[in-house]
């Protein structure tokens, strides 16, 4: 065909790669509920529903929320990130990675939203946050990483461990779904 594929293989390529992006998709969000629901089975945080300060998860959830509302962003290259990703970082030090899971699910996916993003956008953006955020407090934990941390010093180990994690995390989640649903290779597209 002189203009590249028929019309109905570029259709049937993109429904393949569409039910790609919802299986990776749906592969995020049993990931996040998981984790979600061992670490609160497990409180490995030794922050209990009795011992959460309530004002204090409702002072993330909102500076979450607005940042991630605000949309301010971070530029590195061509890479933009919003900046709340501080407040969630935050959490974890200071509530424990279940905690900070919960405070992570409602401010982005309040955000979302309220910003009317694209339904299966939300449910990823939500979910792959979370996976980042547990995997990342799972990592400062157990390397020693006092909740709520102590001076500096004493956890820079395990606070190095946090932010690469979650960053890696972050950055592989979003790389997958970018690279399945542009049908280019991983390699290409990692930011």
């Amino acid at each position: 065909h002189p203009l590249g594929n028929p019309p109905h293989l570029r259709m049937e390529s993109l429904a393949r790669t569409s039910t790609y992006v919802r299986a990776y998709v749906a592969v995020v969000v049993l990931l996040a509920a998981a984790s979600i629901v061992l670490l609160f089975t497990m409180s490995p945080s030794g922050v209990t529903p009795e011992t959460v300060s309530i004002l204090g998860l409702l002072a993330f959830i909102g500076l979450g929320f607005g940042l991630q509302l605000a949309e301010l962003k971070l530029v590195v290259g061509t890479v933009h990130s919003s900046i709340s990703f501080i407040i969630y970082i935050g959490s974890g030090l200071v509530f424990g990675p279940a905690w900070a899971a919960l405070i992570t699910a409602l401010s982005v996916g309040g955000a979302q939203l309220v910003g009317r993003k694209p339904v299966i956008k939300a449910i990823f953006n939500v979910a792959q946050h979370v996976v980042a955020i547990v995997a990342s407090g799972v990592a400062y934990l157990a390397l020693g990483g006092p909740l709520p941390p102590q001076p500096i010093d004493e956890a820079v180990l395990p606070f190095m461990a946090f932010l690469l994690v979650f960053f890696a995390v972050n950055s592989v989640a979003v790389s997958g779904v970018v690279a399945i649903s542009e049908g280019r290779p991983f390699k290409d597209v990692w930011i």
